[in-house]
């Protein structure tokens, strides 16, 4: 038996378009009762620099023909060529 938990909206405004987002939370039958918090599937990239291995986040929504973005551990926004 799976029981809801709790929903949680929110807002995003994109453009002059304003979107909700509704994620749900629930726990199964024999659980413990803590809540569980949705998960975002994040894709991990990595890339060699100056000899060493550094890796972020890719951001699938400013990816172009040519090159691909990823957000670093410190926030920064990195640009990764595509192979040709």
């Amino acid at each position: 038996m799976i029981r809801i938990v709790q929903i949680i909206g929110r807002e995003k405004l994109i453009g002059n378009i304003k979107y909700f987002f509704i994620y749900m939370a629930y726990d199964s039958k024999g659980s413990s009762g803590k809540m569980m918090k949705p998960k975002k599937k994040k894709t991990n990239v990595s890339w060699m620099f100056g000899g060493k291995k550094y890796s972020g986040t890719l951001i699938p929504s400013r990816e172009t023909k040519t090159h691909r973005y990823a957000r670093t551990e410190n926030g920064k926004i990195k640009s990764l060529p595509k192979k040709k």
